[in-house]
């Protein structure tokens, strides 16, 4: 059996007369439970290792009891919300119970007064981002506190590879660095669209001149970061200067063939002459 017990004085309607609410199968506090709520801002639960049967395991009744708990609205909460880093975030929106019901200051603090005890779903919205909670007031507590973090700040990126510089071949090797964990990666050569990658990879067929290149990432909820831009060469072809400076090299090394042989060949005149010169002098044997 299932008993709900609702508020004598109000019960929340549609245009059509439709009493707004219901019940559903949800984990509550890691276990299998059923929630119950009828739409003016208190929830029950059952936590039961068995909801489908809507029965506790130690009674013979599962009772959902949505009156008010005993107790005024003179109950408040605490709260603070800040980034990853420990920076506090200013201007967020805070919802208790489905309901707008304050911001966030400079200091990332808000309070929200006239809580009735019990359950209370708590989210804090800000730039399409969002963090939330369940807590649960006592009827002896006055106030709670609680400290929310959300992750407002993209991923960090670093290219160690290619560098400012220039490169011979036209495979260079793309090498990035990430501070978190992503749910995407890519980058974009020379202004292109995006190119989708896992990981480290190889930039191919390269055209000879100037590139840039940058690398996105995007992290687990939404947030995108960007690497700084690099600017790099590839010359596959050889460079003017390389060009002329062979050039010069060639010519001094034939300029120094050229000297050897003319030295050589002198060398050899020289030679020939003074041995024709020698004998040519040789004195004629005289005749007997």
């Amino acid at each position: 059996m299932l008993d709900i017990r609702v508020p004598d004085t109000y019960l929340p309607r549609n245009d059509k007369g439709e009493i707004v609410g219901g019940f559903r199968k949800v984990n509550f506090k890691d276990k299998p439970s059923m929630e119950a709520s009828f739409g003016y801002g208190y929830t029950d639960y059952i936590v039961d290792e068995n909801p489908n049967d809507i029965r506790m395991n130690d009674t013979d009744t599962a009772i959902i009891d949505l009156t008010y708990p005993a107790g005024k609205r003179e109950h408040s909460i605490g709260l603070t919300l800040k980034d990853a880093s420990g920076r506090m975030i200013e201007g967020a929106s805070v919802y208790v119970d489905g309901i707008l019901r304050s911001f966030s200051d400079f200091n990332g603090a808000s309070i929200i007064s006239n809580l009735l005890p019990g359950y209370h779903q708590v989210e804090v919205l800000k730039s399409g981002h969002s963090v939330s909670t369940l807590l649960y007031i006592e009827r002896t507590e006055a106030s709670k506190h609680i400290d929310l973090t959300m992750d407002v700040s993209p991923p960090v990126l670093s290219i160690l590879s290619p560098e400012d510089e220039t490169y011979s071949a036209d495979d260079v090797s793309l090498i990035f660095t990430v501070n978190e964990a992503t749910s995407w990666i890519g980058y974009s050569l020379d202004g292109q669209t995006n190119v989708t990658i896992t990981g480290n990879t190889t930039l191919s067929d390269l055209t000879d001149g100037q590139h840039v290149l940058i690398v996105y990432a995007k992290d687990a909820i939404g947030n995108t970061g960007a690497s700084k831009i690099v600017y790099f060469n590839i010359e596959t072809h050889e460079s003017y200067e390389e060009l002329l400076e062979k050039y010069n090299s060639l010519r001094f090394e034939l300029s120094n063939f050229q000297n050897w042989a003319y030295l050589s060949t002198l060398t050899a005149i020289v030679f020939v002459a003074t041995t024709a010169y020698f004998l040519l002098r040789k004195p004629k044997a005289k005749a007997c």
